[in-house]
């Protein structure tokens, strides 16, 4: 009972105490879509970081496979399992990124008419 007389004394509502949610207000579900809250101008902020992520991994990806290939036409077998185990590590990052992309854009992108949540 003392926290909640001191959370009214540190509010100055002598008439009724503070209560705290966890849930972020307004919903996120509700938010007006034309003047975008910080949670959706950190949305975009995040798909753009993400999208400049995935087209660097599409580099290294196709500089891997342009190393494959040339260790192949040398005959260096060292280098064709270091490189195609270089290649597996960037496709499995390129993974990961699409998820979050998704995750961030099923979270934030507004539903169309017949798509389900």
């Amino acid at each position: 009972m003392d926290t909640l007389l001191s959370m009214t004394a540190i509010t100055g509502n002598c008439q009724r105490p503070q209560l705290f949610s966890l849930t972020p207000w307004p919903h996120l579900d509700r938010a007006d879509r034309k003047h975008p809250n910080a949670d959706h101008r950190q949305a975009v902020y995040f798909e753009t970081m993400l999208t400049a992520h995935l087209r660097r991994i599409d580099r290294r990806i196709t500089r891997c496979r342009a190393a494959i290939v040339s260790a192949e036409v040398a005959g260096d077998i060292e280098n064709i399992y270091g490189f195609r185990s270089l290649l597996e590590d960037e496709q499995q990052e390129r993974q990961a990124v699409e998820v979050w992309l998704e995750n961030l854009r099923h979270r934030f992108c507004p539903r169309r008419g017949g798509e389900r949540p």
